[in-house]
């Protein structure tokens, strides 16, 4: 094994978790990006709102 295989083989076991930490930041992000209309449109709220809840 070279040294760039070295190097791989040692971020191996850290994969998973890599992917889950991936896939929470992308759910936050996106919920996130909805918030604030909803805040406004559904629960009739006011940017104090939408501040408070982000």
């Amino acid at each position: 094994m070279g040294r760039i295989g070295a190097k791989l083989a040692f971020y191996r076991p850290f994969l998973p978790l890599f992917g889950a930490i991936f896939f929470a930041l992308l759910g936050v992000g996106a919920s996130l990006a909805t918030l604030p209309f909803y805040v406004l449109d559904e629960l009739d709220g006011n940017k104090v709102g939408v501040g408070v809840v982000i």
